[in-house]
C-alpha cells in the first residue's frame, strides 16, 4: 500500500509543478509578450490540478503524520492516554472520510452519466476531477484502518506490559 501512497503523492507534485509552470507561462505570456495560452484552458485546468494536488497526496501525509494535530492536550497525557485519543481519532476520521469516499463517488458517477463539462472556451469534462476526491479519500480509508490496527496492536502490547 505504501508504494501506491508514494505513487499518488508523486503525481500530486507532477500536478503542482505542471500546475507552476502553466501559470507562469501564462502570467510571463500575457505581460511580456501581450499574449496568453488561450484556447488550453489554464484556470479550468489548474482548478482540476488543484483537487488532484490535495487529495492525492492525504494517504502519503498520513503516513508521514504529517497532518495538523492539536499536541497542546495530547502531549500531557500519559503513553497510554495519547495512544486511545490518537485511535478514537483515527476511528472517526475514517468514518468521516468513509462517507465522503460514498458521496462523492456517486457524484463523480453522475457527473460522467450526463457528461458534466466545464463552461468556456474549451470545455473540460468534470468527472475525472471528480474521480480524484473518492480515490484519495479511499486511499485515506485504507490507511487509517492501518493505522487503527497498528494503534490497536500497541494497545495490547502495552497492556500486556502492565499486567
Amino acid at each position: 500500500m505504501a508504494w501506491l501512497e508514494s505513487c499518488l503523492n508523486h503525481l500530486a507534485e507532477f500536478s503542482a509543478a505542471a500546475m507552476m509552470f502553466m501559470v507562469a507561462a501564462e502570467v510571463i505570456g500575457r505581460y511580456a509578450f501581450r499574449h496568453t495560452l488561450e484556447g488550453v484552458g489554464v484556470f479550468d485546468m489548474t482548478q482540476f490540478m488543484m483537487v488532484g494536488i490535495t487529495y492525492l497526496a492525504l494517504a502519503h501525509t498520513q503516513a508521514l503524520k504529517a497532518h495538523i494535530s492539536v499536541d497542546l492536550v495530547l502531549s500531557r497525557l500519559p503513553p497510554r492516554g495519547r495512544l486511545i485519543t490518537e485511535t478514537v481519532g483515527y476511528v472517526l476520521a475514517l468514518i468521516f472520510f468513509a462517507v465522503v469516499v460514498w458521496q462523492t463517488w456517486n457524484r463523480m458517477a453522475w457527473s460522467w452519466q450526463v457528461g458534466e463539462a466545464t463552461v468556456g472556451v474549451e470545455r473540460f469534462p468534470v468527472w475525472p476531477a471528480r474521480l480524484i476526491v473518492p480515490v484519495g479519500s479511499f486511499m485515506l480509508c485504507l490507511r487509517f484502518i492501518g493505522d487503527i490496527i497498528q494503534n490497536l496492536s500497541r494497545l495490547v502490547k502495552s497492556k500486556g506490559r502492565e499486567s
